[in-house]
């Protein structure tokens, strides 16, 4: 496949000083093919089927991209910041993982993903979400 990149391809790849932008992890990000910081470490750029569709996480977030991946109107590229804000959206407007696959292109419903960072934060967005709108509705 071109332009795709195998597992010894990756392990030759330079990391930087920067730590991983996954939360909790300690490794170093890897080095992109023009010398720049890429998003999170080795360890981090296996195995995740989404990778391709990622963007590098610049610090900002996205909402209109946002919205309209939750909503699945469009595909959209999002950094995994945004992609856990969409999937919290869509659980909290009462959707599914299975949702989140579709509209997000990401793998959340084996029982490993079910188990995942990204999952337990989504539901931790999506339930702070859903006591703001009840909290918002009893004020009213």
């Amino acid at each position: 496949m071109p332009g795709s990149t195998d597992r010894k391809a990756l392990r030759r790849r330079e990391v930087s000083d920067r730590r991983c932008g996954y939360p909790a992890c300690d490794g170093k990000a890897l080095m992109d093919e023009e010398g720049f910081a890429t998003d999170c470490c080795y360890r981090h750029s296996l195995g995740n089927s989404d990778t391709d569709n990622n963007i590098p996480n610049d610090g900002i977030i996205d909402w209109t991209a946002i919205e309209v991946a939750y909503e699945g109107s469009r595909p959209v590229r999002l950094t995994w910041v945004e992609k856990d804000i969409a999937l919290g959206y869509i659980l909290a407007a009462g959707g599914t993982l299975a949702d989140g696959e579709r509209h997000l292109g990401i793998k959340v419903q084996g029982v490993r993903q079910r188990n995942s960072r990204r999952v337990k934060a989504a539901e931790r967005i999506a339930a702070h979400l859903v006591s703001t709108r009840n909290r918002e509705r009893a004020d009213a």
